[in-house]
């Protein structure tokens, strides 16, 4: 299993999972222009479906045009689809799923979850082989811990690491917006990512990848240290994982625990 971020922060968020001859979407939030040449250099293989998170604009942007352009079908929850409206035209390709409730799609076993975030009902997804665990998401003001046994063991994580707080109170965003954001509802903090991190990881854990970055209210440094020093806290070696952090409009190289 492999997987490349086509771009995530603030601007829009896309990332492109491949196992063998199978690619499946996970949101379009990138401009619309961005959104098609990323996928077009990433895709190796034809693109089997879409995963949807939630409605917001940053990942959902480019859908319709991808829609009108690749005949797939899109899972998300019924939530979800009810506040996009144009998703309406493609009702017939319109596969609902239900967090915790498992489906098998080639050559996935493909696991929901909620996440906690101010959206119709955002999803997170887990994809699984028999070998391999890929927890995804993004945009939760909170991980709840009935939701660890779930999370926990997996091989790799796409996790949001939105702002430092410090950056992100410093900054000249209005207050209530700072408030969104460091809410339950909101995003994760490095803080956040990190603790959430050292309670989910174990030995099988070898990659991470830190996503949706702020541009103005985090940097890779910040990321890292936050990192770092919460591993040094919970005496977690972390000198033989991988890490890698998105970039908002940079494609990420493929990112995988093992060789091809």
């Amino acid at each position: 299993m492999k997987f490349r971020l086509l771009g995530s922060g603030s601007s829009g968020n896309a990332t492109l999972i491949q196992e063998g001859d199978e690619a499946f979407l996970i949101d379009a939030g990138l401009p619309i222009q961005t959104m098609m040449r990323h996928l077009n250099e990433a895709l190796e293989v034809p693109l089997k479906a879409i995963f949807i998170t939630h409605e917001h604009s940053d990942h959902v942007q480019s859908l319709e045009k991808i829609l009108k352009t690749i005949d797939v079908p899109f899972y998300t929850t019924f939530e979800t689809f009810m506040a996009i409206p144009f998703l309406e035209r493609f009702k017939d390709r319109f596969i609902p799923v239900i967090p915790k409730r498992p489906f098998f799609l080639s050559p996935f076993q493909v696991t929901p979850f909620s996440t906690s975030h101010d959206a119709a009902h955002a999803v997170g997804f887990i994809f699984q082989t028999e070998e391999e665990k890929l927890v995804h998401f993004t945009d939760a003001g909170y991980i709840p811990e009935a939701d660890y046994p779930l999370l926990k063991g997996a091989d790799m994580y796409v996790i949001e690491s939105n702002y430092d707080v410090t950056m992100l109170f410093d900054s000249k965003r209005p207050y209530h917006l700072k408030q969104r954001i460091h809410s339950p509802k909101g995003h994760l903090s490095n803080e956040e990512a990190s603790y959430h991190l050292m309670k989910l990881m174990d030995e099988k854990t070898k990659l991470i990848c830190f996503s949706h970055p702020s541009e103005d209210c985090n940097t890779d440094q910040c990321i890292t240290e936050t990192f770092e020093k919460s591993a040094e806290t919970f005496k977690i070696d972390i000198s033989e994982l991988k890490t890698h952090i998105a970039k908002a409009k940079t494609l990420s190289p493929w990112l995988y625990i093992k060789e091809s």
